[in-house]
């Protein structure tokens, strides 16, 4: 900015009254806070994930250690959750990892770290107990569904006598992810896992519960209400699950979502049946051995004798075939299908009307057809139509569709100011800037003006009363007033109608060129 601007700038402001110069002032002040917020608000990190589930020394330790590098973070979940920027994450992560500043871990072999001398045999004992333990929640610890871990063991004194001895058992708590389970084979897994590292531990000795106290692990020898054993439970809720989803599945394409509801009850078959039919065909027989014997007399004095015997052995043709029964084989289905009416019309003058009983049928040759449906098992199938009550469903998407538009309008909010922000600031600078040298010209001209009136305004302007009053001042006086109304006059036609004076002066200033 040049020195001649700042000094009109200098004399404008000079020039204002005292509210003038404090509205000046406001809207400078707005213009620059609203400047900042919108470069502060474009500047912000977008936080991510660093640690979740952190105890209350580690996430202090975390947090020291970020204040004194001065990054930015944000606690979550009372504390146990912290968050960064997302360019930083990786690089804290690494470098945590490598100062090993998180250690709420359990403690394990590190006991023995420290030569401490005077311990007795029992506190040996417990030590080796408690770092086997920590060792072990560590390790269960590293599996991906698993947050956090304990693990409790029973190691019974060795005895001298085999009726004294004791089996060794453990008990393992686990707290999983948020919307995680762990499937048989995992937990199977884990307590293989405890088996394996403790001497004389069986795994079905091992068990896990999780956070809310449900058992998890199964022994195969456990059976449920129902008289079946764990794993032939675990074998016809697959089955019955199976069943259901394919059906399911099914019928939600063909009715839409939510419109039908499948259940599947499977009788499975645990009997292990072995059957032996053995067939002979008399018609069809082979000779084994033959034994003849054959008697004769030669002596001339007696009567002639003779007799033959023959002895034949045949083996008969015989087929053997044994059967053995498949095991979990379904032994009997039943399946109860839900589906609703068909909706017609919207909102709240929706009403549901009922399905046809052809319909009805062909949606019961569907779920047979789906789960495998055998008149020789009396499998049945039933269907039947009923009202879905829709009231949670209705309530979840009024949540839903409420979240949606909370964020949109956020958004639009966001854009808004910054659109609004930007345009006042822009606005603000052009009318002070505009105004500033607005009052210089129309100084220079109301000047002009004045000075040129009383030779050019009889010509241009052609006021009756101007006329007149030139008439009457013939003195001094008589001018002189009349020349102050003519200037009045002339000031109020200016400041009224400014573009037509200001094609006055441009008229004025070509004419005097002219001339």
């Amino acid at each position: 900015m040049n020195p001649e601007m700042l000094k009109k700038l200098r004399e404008f402001f000079l020039g204002l009254s005292q509210t003038q110069k404090i509205a000046a002032f406001g809207i400078t002040a707005v213009a620059i806070l609203s400047l900042v917020f919108l470069f502060v608000w474009a500047n912000r990190p977008e936080y991510g994930l660093l640690y979740s589930s952190l105890s209350p020394e580690d996430a202090s330790q975390i947090v020291d250690d970020l204040k004194s590098n001065h990054i930015p973070y944000q606690l979550k979940n009372g504390g146990t959750t912290i968050l960064v920027p997302k360019k930083q994450i990786y690089e804290l992560r690494l470098k945590y990892a490598g100062e090993n500043i998180i250690r709420s871990g359990a403690v394990g072999y590190e006991l023995f770290d420290k030569n401490n001398l005077g311990l007795t045999d029992f506190m040996q004992r417990v030590n080796l107990k408690r770092a086997l333990e920590g060792e072990l929640a560590n390790t269960i610890n590293q599996i991906e569904a698993v947050v956090q871990s304990r693990v409790h063991l029973v190691l019974p004194e060795e005895s001298l006598f085999e009726e004294d001895k004791k089996e060794a058992t453990a008990s393992v708590i686990l707290k999983v992810r948020p919307r995680t389970t762990l499937d048989h084979k995992q937990v199977m897994g884990i307590a293989s896992l405890v088996a394996g590292s403790v001497e004389g531990l069986k795994p079905e000795n091992v068990i896990i519960v999780d956070t809310f106290g449900n058992i998890l692990s199964s022994n195969e020898k456990r059976e449920t209400d129902i008289g079946l054993s764990s794993s032939q439970y675990e074998l016809q809720q697959k089955v019955e699950q199976y069943l259901s989803r394919k059906a399911q599945t099914m019928l939600d394409r063909v009715l839409g979502p939510n419109n039908a509801i499948v259940r599947v009850n499977a009788q499975l078959n645990f009997e292990k049946l072995k059957r032996t039919i053995q067939k002979v065909d008399p018609d069809n027989v082979a000779v084994l051995s033959e034994e003849r014997n054959e008697e004769r007399s030669t002596d001339p004095d007696t009567t002639l004798y003779q007799r033959e015997n023959t002895i034949t052995n045949y083996e008969l043709n015989k087929v053997v075939e044994e059967f053995q029964g498949s095991y979990g084989d379904i032994k009997r289905l039943s399946v109860a299908v839900f589906v609703n009416g068909v909706p017609s019309g919207e909102g709240e003058s929706q009403t549901v009307q009922p399905r046809s009983e052809e319909e009805i049928q062909k949606i019961t040759e569907i779920v047979k057809t789906a789960v495998g449906f055998r008149e020789d098992r009396n499998d049945q199938v039933v269907v039947q139509q009923l009202t879905f009550d829709r009231t949670t469903l209705e309530q979840e998407k009024e949540v839903m569709t409420a979240l949606e538009k909370k964020e949109q309008r956020d958004q639009y909010i966001k854009l808004g100011l910054t659109v609004l922000s930007v345009l006042f600031v822009l606005f603000m600078l052009k009318t002070f800037f505009k105004k500033v040298g607005f009052e210089e010209y129309l100084s220079k001209q109301k000047t002009l003006l004045l000075s040129e009136a009383p030779r050019k305004v009889d010509r241009l302007v052609g006021e009756p009363e101007v006329d007149e009053m030139r008439k009457l001042a013939q003195d001094t006086k008589q001018r002189q007033l009349a020349q102050e109304q003519i200037t009045r006059q002339v000031q109020e036609f200016a400041e009224k109608d400014t573009e037509r004076a200001a094609r006055i002066l441009r008229y004025w200033l070509l004419e005097e060129d002219n001339e």
